[in-house]
């Protein structure tokens, strides 16, 4: 917020393993997975299905059966082409006494070589120390930092609600006898806020090892 109070962080990066938190529920991650009768795999060789592939297309693509998104769908295009854009939109829950204007960062990132799969290379190699040496390069090479691709910056200004009214009493000739019959709103109210967040990829979807 205004104040530097972080409210919401998606697709943190653990920076000893630069590893994604896969249980965020709002995760936007581009990649695709192969796999061998519905298992993900790495081995290529026995790669025989796309189970999902949500990257995005590029400009002036024109998906056919065998070859297009797999889990998003991206929209159609007058001419014919999907878009080469996503939208990602996030939902924030917003403290009554947050600070605004709130500021809004994105950054799209492009790793090359995932911890995953340099570890996999290491452990299923048992035939030489090549694994072994695979993986000390890639240690000693940084363990492959995320290049940022763009960003955007941008500020919202959120209103917090309206106040409840205020109750009024209302008292019947009945209800003098038996008390007041007036009630009273809550003393406090959270907000929510949805903060739609528009990322326009303007590069070719990033790809991942297989």
């Amino acid at each position: 917020d205004a104040l530097g109070t972080e409210l919401l962080h998606s697709g943190a990066l653990d920076p000893s393993a630069y590893t994604l938190d896969d249980t965020d529920p709002q995760l936007r991650k581009y990649e695709a997975r192969l796999g061998s009768d519905g298992a993900y795999s790495y081995h290529m060789v026995e790669q025989n299905q796309v189970l999902s592939d949500n990257r995005i297309p590029p400009r002036g693509f024109r998906g056919t059966p065998d070859m297009a998104p797999v889990g998003r769908e991206y929209p159609t295009l007058p001419d014919g082409t999907l878009a080469n854009w996503d939208e990602a939109p996030y939902v924030v829950s917003l403290p009554a006494d947050a600070a605004t204007p709130l500021r809004i960062s994105a950054t799209l990132l492009h790793q090359t070589t995932t911890a995953e799969f340099t570890a996999f290379l290491r452990d299923e190699n048992v035939t030489n120390e090549l694994g072994d040496e695979w993986y000390r390069m890639w240690e000693e090479a940084g363990r492959d930092v995320p290049g940022e691709v763009d960003s955007a910056l941008t500020t919202v200004v959120v209103e917090p609600p309206p106040a409840p009214p205020v109750p009024t009493e209302t008292a019947s000739d009945e209800e003098d006898d038996r008390g007041c019959g007036c009630a009273s709103a809550p003393a406090g109210t959270a907000w929510l806020a949805a903060l739609p967040l528009l990322w326009l990829a303007r590069r070719r979807s990033l790809t991942s090892p297989g």
